[in-house]
Formats: structure tokens, sequence, C-alpha cells
């Protein structure tokens, strides 16, 4: 997900949602174990029950809960391993911040622009080089971002004139979105 990013900065956000994503959910994992071990006890106590409708029923719980033996904790070892990864990862991106000094929030919105003006020049690319033109509604889009005189026509202009010259077009080919480590 993060090398679909065109900035360390927004690609180091979406891994801390990430992040906070999974840690939520690991939680729950966790709490569910406890109550997984609660009612292994509540079974244990209804096979020893002297009713036998309350036998059976902890005869078909014993084997509902059997069936799920093991599943949470393979879920938490995966959810672990998983948070390990995203913070590696922020790890690498950290010093590529150019927002790191601001609350996560703050950063999030600084990096936006940016973010936005690489989006646009890379879908730009691809239209120009696809299909020749540039979408009526992608082209409204880019026109409401605050850099679209002074960059993304500038841009446009180059890619166009790069494809008519066949000017480093391979460039255009090649060019990939921010990649961690390159």
């Amino acid at each position: 997900m993060a090398n679909n990013c065109h900035t360390a900065d927004i690609a180091w956000c979406l891994m801390y949602e990430q992040k906070l994503d999974i840690e939520i959910k690991l939680a729950a994992t966790q709490a569910n174990t406890l109550r997984r071990k609660a009612k292994g006890i509540e079974i244990e106590e209804g096979l020893k029950s002297p009713d036998p409708v309350k036998q059976l029923s902890a005869q078909a719980d014993l084997i509902e809960w059997q069936s799920g033996e093991g599943l949470l904790e393979l879920a938490i070892l995966g959810a672990e391993q998983e948070i390990a990864t995203i913070k590696s990862i922020m790890a690498e991106l950290e010093p590529q911040r150019k927002y790191a000094h601001l609350s996560i929030l703050d950063a999030a919105q600084a990096a936006q622009r940016e973010e936005w003006k690489l989006e646009f020049q890379h879908r730009i690319e691809n239209y120009l080089l696809t299909r020749g033109t540039i979408p009526e509604d992608q082209l409204q889009a880019m026109r409401s971002h605050p850099d679209f005189e002074s960059s993304i026509v500038p841009f446009i202009s180059n890619v166009l004139d790069k494809i008519s010259t066949g000017k480093d077009k391979m460039n255009l080919l090649t060019n990939n979105r921010m990649l961690i480590n390159g």
C-alpha cells in the first residue's frame, strides 16, 4: 500500500492508520481469547451437570468450541507479525518525511497538497500515453488544485512535448511512484 503513495508522509500516515486498525482488531481477538477460556469453563461445568438437557447442550457447545481450537492464537500471531512489518516500513519512511515534526493529523494535512499534485502528474502521464487526452472530470479535478497553473499546466505541456517529439518518452513509461528505499 505504501508504494502506491507519492510522498513518504502520506505513505507513513497510511501505515500508521493500518497499524491502528490491526491493533484494535488484535485487542478484540485477545478479548475473545478470554471469552473462549470462560466458555471452556462453562462447558466443563455443563458436562458435569445432573440435568441431561444441560449436558447435551454442553456437549454441543464443546463440539463447536473444539472446532475453533487454535484459530484465535493464530490470528493473534498473524496480527503481531503484521504490526511488526508495518512498524518496520514506518521506520524506513521516517527519515524521508518532510512533516515528521507535526502531529499525525497536521502532517497528513500538510502532505496532501504535494501528494495530490504528484498523483495528478501520474494520471496525466498515464492518460496522455494511453488515451492521448485527459478525461474532462480528471481535468476538472486538477483545475481545483492550488498548483494547477504554476505546476500542473507546465507538467501537461512537458509531457505532451515529450510524447510529440519522442524525447524522454521511455522515462515517462518507466516513471514509478514513490518507493521505499527508492
